[in-house]
This record gives C-alpha cells, sequence and structure tokens, in this order.
C-alpha cells in the first residue's frame, strides 16, 4: 500500500461509503477449525468509474476484477477487491 495523503483518503473513504462492500468469509480447514477472511471490495462502470477503480488499487493494493454484463446494453463494470490484511489497513 502506498503512503495515501489526508485528501487521498478523504476521497477513497467518501467513495468507498457509497459504493463499497465489506465481507467476512468462514473458511473450513477440517476439524472444527475455521479461517475467516475480511474483503473490501467497490463496483464502478462507464470512463470515470474505471479509472477510480485502478485509482484504488494503485493507493490501496487489491485486485480488480471484470464483472460478467447482465444484459448487452449494460456498461461493462469493473470490481475492485482487497483483502485481509490489506483490507484491515484500507478500513483503518
Amino acid at each position: 500500500m502506498k503512503y495515501c495523503d489526508y485528501d487521498d483518503n478523504n476521497f477513497a473513504a467518501g467513495l468507498f461509503e457509497g459504493e463499497g462492500t465489506v465481507s467476512i468469509s468462514r473458511h473450513d480447514m477440517g476439524r472444527n477449525r475455521y479461517r475467516y477472511e475480511l474483503l473490501c471490495s467497490l463496483k464502478q462502470s462507464g470512463g470515470n468509474g474505471i479509472l477510480m477503480i485502478y485509482w484504488l488499487k494503485s493507493m490501496y493494493g487489491g485486485g480488480v476484477h471484470l464483472e460478467k454484463k447482465v444484459k448487452k446494453s449494460h456498461l461493462q463494470a469493473y470490481r475492485w477487491f482487497v483483502g485481509g490484511q490489506l483490507a484491515y489497513e484500507f478500513l483503518k
């Protein structure tokens, strides 16, 4: 994760507050043991949305996933995601 100044963090917080999701998934490790993973993601479409997705990736790490179109008439959407320790650092 890059160093982010106050304005970067405020912009990302506002964007994430409006469009982002936080989830915790449970993975079965066997023998009544589980591993939990924190995941943050944000979905955008359109030219400016795609720029924001790649800006988040460059500033906070993670990855970008190309979403499957529901209809041909829909704009192509991209999802930024970050998990584990990087997700924790992003939310902090």
